[in-house]
């Protein structure tokens, strides 16, 4: 089972007869995606107004899973527990001034329940550096957005909250939630992240309970800055970084089927990756993000198909823009790319033993004497973790790259 096969098989029954589990918080996090400014303008305001085939394959054509929404929507709308369900307060803000692309829409499942959806990063390059920024940041812009937007929320409507999102969305559920005042978290009854990063700071014992992340087996983003063990680690029939789609996890009954731990390949990348983070100070991170989104802004880079749909291309602008950096600049480069080596280095010494150590030293050996940073990190990831699906990778980047449309302009709706 799917979480269509869910709706279908459990839609008769309302959120008064059955509560709201881990499976409705995921499928509400995925109506965030929907097009909204096509919809808005067409008077659509809840799911029982998508009345015909077309209007639902327009509101979904823009999401990274056109097929698996199309049929999410149209089974939500055959479905007694999903078919009232109505939308108001759209916020769609691009600020590029800011760097942050932010989006998030309140879903009524009745007069007393409402869930505040957030959508997770779209294919622009400003959401990805705003992204990025959690790694040097207290806060992101829409993270203090997504906060702000909760507390609007709570004044505006009466009854119990629900917030959740996907990706980037469920870190903005739970940070709003975690920093909320005291009158707020006692309104809300539960939080979904659906393989959403972490927020860099622990969860607080009395938010525990509301609280629900899940993340994949192979799951890379949702570990993410996750300082807490605190998430269910759910089986998918995907594989690598396409279980990041919860299209693909199974679902038994009302529950989503469970395993104790994250996959190896899971464990090692998330290691590697908080080494790396912590031997690099919060000013180099940066200033080398700084330097590394000049270098695309330069070439008119705009969106992530921009970077991946000619690689080869890509590297060359980004050594052409390496070698006009100062030498300061340069040698901040060299910096960051040698300690994520040292620690992928390092996690291969512990987990796959001394030979595939000094395999992975040798690459370290041949990426040091190389002249190019950029030469260098490509080398790194193409030596050094060569269960990378490149020809998944680029497929699952193109349909996220789709998800870019005419709405992912800086515009509110109310």
């Amino acid at each position: 089972m799917d979480l269509v096969d869910y709706v279908r098989r459990e839609g008769l029954l309302s959120f008064d007869e059955k509560p709201m589990n881990d499976i409705d918080g995921v499928i509400l996090a995925q109506l965030a995606y929907l097009d909204f400014d096509y919809l808005y303008a067409r008077a659509v305001h809840g799911i029982a107004d998508l009345t015909t085939n077309t209007m639902v394959r327009t509101a979904v054509e823009g999401t990274w899973n056109p097929d698996g929404n199309f049929r999410l929507v149209q089974a939500l709308r055959l479905s007694h527990r999903f078919s009232q369900v109505t939308w108001s307060a759209y916020k769609n803000n691009l600020d590029m001034a800011q760097e942050q692309q932010f989006t998030a829409i309140v879903l009524h499942l009745d007069e007393k329940r409402h869930y505040l959806a957030f959508r997770g990063t779209s294919a622009a390059l400003v959401d990805w550096k705003e992204d990025l920024n959690m790694t040097f940041l207290q806060a992101i812009p829409s993270q203090l957005s997504a906060l702000r937007y909760l507390q609007k929320s709570v004044h505006r409507y009466k009854g119990d909250f629900y917030l959740g999102g996907h990706s980037k969305g469920g870190n903005l559920a739970i940070y709003a939630a975690v920093n909320a005042p005291e009158s707020v978290k006692k309104l809300i009854k539960g939080v979904y992240s659906v393989d959403g990063p972490g927020i860099k700071q622990s969860i607080p014992a009395d938010m525990t309970p509301v609280i629900h992340k899940l993340i994949p087996e192979s799951s890379v983003v949702g570990l993410l800055l996750e300082p807490d063990k605190n998430y269910s680690v759910v089986v998918s029939d995907a594989r690598g970084i396409q279980q990041h789609d919860p299209f693909t996890w199974n679902v038994e009954d009302d529950h989503f089927l469970t395993v104790g731990a994250i996959s190896g390949f899971s464990r090692f990348t998330e290691n590697s990756v908080s080494e790396w983070l912590e031997q690099v100070d919060d000013e180099t991170k940066q200033e080398f993000l700084r330097s590394l989104f000049a270098v695309f802004h330069a070439a008119h880079f705009s969106q992530v198909l921009d970077v991946i749909d000619d690689v080869p291309r890509t590297l060359r602008i980004v050594n052409r823009g390496v070698r006009g950096m100062d030498e300061a600049e340069q040698l901040q480069w060299h910096s960051v790319v040698d300690a994520f080596v040292s620690s992928v280095v390092s996690q291969a010494r512990e987990r796959l033993g001394v030979q595939a150590a000094g395999l992975m030293g040798n690459v370290k050996d041949t990426l040091q004497r190389s002249g190019s940073a950029v030469q260098r990190s490509v080398n790194n990831v193409r030596n050094s973790v060569p269960s990378l699906n490149k020809p998944l990778l680029s497929l699952y980047w193109r349909r996220k790259a789709a998800g870019v449309s005419d709405s992912d302009d800086s515009k509110t709706a109310q």
